[in-house]
């Protein structure tokens, strides 16, 4: 620092001194209003000179350069082309949409009717099952079975597939139970 002591905008701090003033603040004050006005009348001065630029249009970029007749000509085809095709295109998906529609409409009908028809072969499974249950339950010697009795079968195939074989005095069963619901009939069973 045995140079005079500069910084890089040139100042010379060496030949600064802090003065001190006893004045009032007010005179500051007043200095600072009257920059403030010279500032905003700066402002408005400026704000009244709108930027005007005649030649605004010639600032762009490089110039394009006409096509020629020709060019045109096959460029205007060309677009006309993709025209034709995007309508197209349209036709056949609205042709899809339409056949979709038609198909779901048919769908639905169907269902509706298979529903109907399902409804109405339940209907018939379950009268005919009250007109069983009645049945048995009117007969003298079926009185005392329970409804899962008489579902299951008499002699069920063993699970490994071979033949049933009927057990001692099993047949003897099946050929009582015959004879009685005959009996019941009105019909007589000889053995």
């Amino acid at each position: 620092m045995a140079e005079s002591s500069t910084n890089s905008l040139g100042l010379d701090f060496n030949n600064l001194s802090i003065k001190e003033t006893t004045e009032p603040p007010q005179a500051d004050a007043d200095e600072s209003q009257v920059l403030e006005n010279q500032s905003t009348d700066r402002d408005v001065k400026e704000k009244k000179k709108p930027y005007v630029n005649l030649e605004r249009v010639k600032t762009g970029g490089a110039q394009r350069e006409k096509l020629s007749e020709e060019a045109l000509a096959e460029r205007m085809q060309r677009i006309k082309e993709q025209n034709e095709k995007i309508k197209q295109r349209r036709i056949d998906v609205q042709a899809d949409e339409d056949a979709f529609k038609k198909t779901q409409e048919a769908d639905r009908v169907r269902q509706a009717h298979q529903r109907k028809v399902q409804e109405g072969v339940d209907r018939t499974r379950e009268q005919n099952a009250l007109r069983k249950l009645n049945k048995i339950q009117n007969r003298e010697w079926d009185s005392g079975k329970s409804p899962g009795d008489w579902k299951q079968a008499r002699n069920p195939a063993p699970a490994d597939g071979s033949a049933a074989v009927p057990r001692e005095g099993e047949v003897e069963e099946v050929a009582e139970e015959d004879q009685q619901e005959a009996a019941g009939a009105g019909v007589e069973v000889h053995l």
